[in-house]
C-alpha cells in the first residue's frame, strides 16, 4: 500500500482520486447486483422510483433522476424489453409518456442487502444530518460547476 504522505497530491487531484475510487467501487457493486439479482444499480434506481411513483411521466423521471431525457428513453426502452416496466399515456395530457412497473418489475421493487442502496444507507445511518447537508450541498456546487465546462464556447 502507497503512504499518501510519500506522494502528497493537491486538494482537487486528491478528491477527484476519492471520486474516481468511489466510481470504481460503484461499477463493481453493479456488476455483482446483476450477476446476484439480475439487475444493474442504475436499472435498479429506476425501478425503485418507479415503484414509489407509479405512473411518472417520463420527462418528471428524467427530471428527478437529473438525466437528460433521451438517456433516459434508452434506458427505459432496455427496461421494456427485459418485461419490468411499460409505457403509456398521460391521461391528462395524451402528448405525455408515462411509465410504470410490470408485475415483473414490482417483483425487483423490494428491499435487498445485496443492493447499493443498502450500502448507501448503511453509509447514511453512520453520518450525522450536518455531514449529509454539507457533501450534498458540496456535491450540487460540483455539479454546477462541472456542467459549466465548455458552456461558454
Amino acid at each position: 500500500m502507497i503512504d499518501d504522505d510519500d506522494f502528497p497530491l493537491d486538494i482537487p487531484i486528491t478528491f477527484l482520486r476519492e471520486l474516481w475510487a468511489l466510481n470504481h467501487s460503484l461499477e463493481r457493486a453493479s456488476k455483482r447486483m446483476e450477476l446476484l439479482l439480475g439487475v444493474t444499480a442504475r436499472q435498479r434506481i429506476v425501478l425503485r422510483i418507479l415503484g414509489k411513483y407509479p405512473g411518472i411521466t417520463a420527462g418528471q423521471l428524467a427530471a428527478l433522476l437529473r438525466i437528460d431525457p433521451g438517456t433516459l428513453s434508452a434506458a427505459i426502452a432496455r427496461l421494456e424489453a427485459r418485461g419490468w416496466v411499460e409505457r403509456g399515456r398521460d391521461i391528462r395530457d395524451q402528448r405525455r409518456v408515462t411509465v410504470m412497473l410490470t408485475a415483473k418489475g414490482k417483483a425487483l421493487d423490494v428491499p435487498s442487502s445485496n443492493t447499493i442502496e443498502n450500502a448507501v444507507q448503511t453509509a447514511l445511518s453512520q453520518t450525522s444530518e450536518e455531514e449529509r447537508s454539507s457533501v450534498s450541498r458540496f456535491l450540487v456546487r460540483l455539479i454546477q460547476s462541472l456542467d459549466r465546462i465548455g458552456a461558454d464556447e
